[in-house]
C-alpha cells in the first residue's frame, strides 16, 4: 500500500517498554514496545505500523468523541470502540493480503468482523453500536492496552521472512508531524 507511505513516515515513534503492543495517539505518535518489535518479522511489523496509522487516517479518536457527544457511547466505551475500529481496519488489511503478526506473539487473533460475528466492510460506528447492544466486553492480551493483530491462518508470505535486528528501527524520527 504505497499510497500511505508519507503518512506512515510522518508518525513520530515513541518507545513504550512494557506496552506489549503498538499504538497510535491522535497526535500522530506511534507507540512501540521495543520487546515486541524484536519478536516481529518485517512484514508483521509493517502491518502493525500501517494498522496504527489507519486509526489516525480514519479519525477514530474524533469519531469516538462524536459518538459520545451524540449519546451513542459513553466515555468509558473507548476499548469497545477500539475493537470496532480494529475490525474496520483489519478486514481491509486482510483483503489487501497484509501479514498479521503471529498469534503466539500477540496473545490472540486479530480483531476482525468475522471474529466479532459481524458483517465485513462496515464502519466503526456500525460495529460499535452493534457491539454495545450485544454487551461486548473487549478482551486484551495481558499487556496490551491499545491494539492487537495476528496472523491470517492461511497466509504465507511470498518472500523470505526476516526478523528486525534489535538495533534497527524501521522508521525515521526526523519527519514532519502532520497531526498537530
Amino acid at each position: 500500500m504505497p499510497y500511505f507511505t508519507v503518512g506512515v513516515q510522518a508518525m513520530v515513534p515513541r518507545y513504550q517498554p512494557g506496552l506489549g503492543t503498538m499504538g497510535a495517539t491522535q497526535h500522530g505518535h506511534l507507540l512501540v514496545d521495543p520487546e515486541l518489535l524484536a519478536k516481529l518479522f518485517v512484514d508483521e511489523a509493517a502491518t502493525m505500523v500501517l494498522h496504527e496509522y489507519l486509526h489516525g487516517y480514519f479519525n477514530h479518536h474524533e469519531r469516538f468523541d462524536e459518538m459520545v457527544r451524540k449519546g451513542l457511547l459513553e466515555s468509558g466505551d473507548f476499548e469497545l470502540f477500539n475493537d470496532a475500529g480494529d475490525a474496520e481496519i483489519n478486514d481491509n488489511l486482510e483483503a489487501a493480503a497484509c501479514v498479521f503478526p503471529r498469534e503466539e506473539v500477540m496473545g490472540g487473533p486479530p480483531v476482525t468482523p468475522q471474529l466479532l460475528g459481524l458483517p465485513p466492510h462496515r464502519t466503526a460506528e456500525e460495529y460499535a453500536v452493534t457491539l454495545k447492544k450485544r454487551g461486548h466486553k473487549p478482551k486484551r492480551p495481558p499487556k496490551s492496552r491499545i491494539s492487537r493483530s495476528s496472523p491470517s491462518p492461511t497466509k504465507t508470505p511470498s518472500s523470505p521472512r526476516k526478523s528486525l535486528p534489535p538495533t534497527i528501527v524501521p522508521f525515521t524520527t526526523t519527519t514532519v508531524n502532520w497531526y498537530r
